[in-house]
């Protein structure tokens, strides 16, 4: 399963009532996200979506391809700072 974020023009309401333009959506693909934001069955704000994440327990994988890309992020950074 993914998380995939969606913006929008105008403001929309999330079932906690904030006025957002952007939601989240847990599926297994964008096409299946687009869906089931369309029929309503999902789509949460950022808050929302957040303490879904904590309340279930859902655990965050990163793909090997994104985790060496992060670990070159975080060395550049900690490069960067030993030079000032």
């Amino acid at each position: 399963m993914n998380l995939f974020g969606f913006e929008f023009d105008e403001v929309k309401f999330c079932g906690c009532n904030w006025e957002v333009t952007q939601l989240f959506v847990l599926a297994d693909s964008k096409r299946e996200a687009r869906k089931l934001l369309r029929s309503g069955d999902a789509g949460l704000c950022g808050s929302c979506m957040c303490e879904l994440l904590v309340d279930e327990e859902y655990e965050i994988e990163i793909s090997k391809k994104r985790r060496e890309e992060w670990k070159r992020l975080v060395e550049k950074v900690n490069r960067k700072g030993r030079k000032e």
